[in-house]
């Protein structure tokens, strides 16, 4: 069956009236760091999710602002897990961001870490 040509010519209107939505790329933690730490270093673990999916897609996710950048690559399902190092006896500002593999960008998140000294429990020597 044949369509008319007002029907086919009506069907190209409707699809270039309702393009397909732009992808967005978002980042969900199960782990944060605190705010405040006497530790050398924090972890971030969580997902990773682009809507719509894509049957394969890969993500870069990348921290910044501690003693180096931590950059890794996570698979289709989105998971993981990351150890970021800190900059001793100061504040941290780390910035979570990640990409889809056809360029979709996730928004930042910053978190402040504060790292401290840790204080000794040790009795002092006579």
């Amino acid at each position: 069956m044949k369509l008319p040509s007002a029907i086919v010519g009506l069907l190209f209107i409707v699809a270039a009236c309702f393009p397909e939505p732009a992808p967005v790329v978002a980042v969900n933690f199960d782990t944060v760091p605190p705010n405040t730490t006497t530790a050398d270093s924090v972890e971030f673990a969580g997902q990773v999710v682009r809507l719509p999916p894509l049957a394969a897609v890969q993500f870069t996710l990348r921290i910044t602002g501690g003693q180096q950048s931590v950059t890794t690559t996570v698979g289709q399902v989105g998971l993981f897990s990351l150890w970021v190092q800190l900059n001793p006896q100061t504040t941290n500002t780390l910035v979570v961001s990640a990409q889809d593999d056809t360029g979709a960008q996730s928004e930042p998140w910053t978190f402040t870490v504060v790292q401290e000294l840790a204080l000794s429990l040790a009795s002092p020597s006579r």
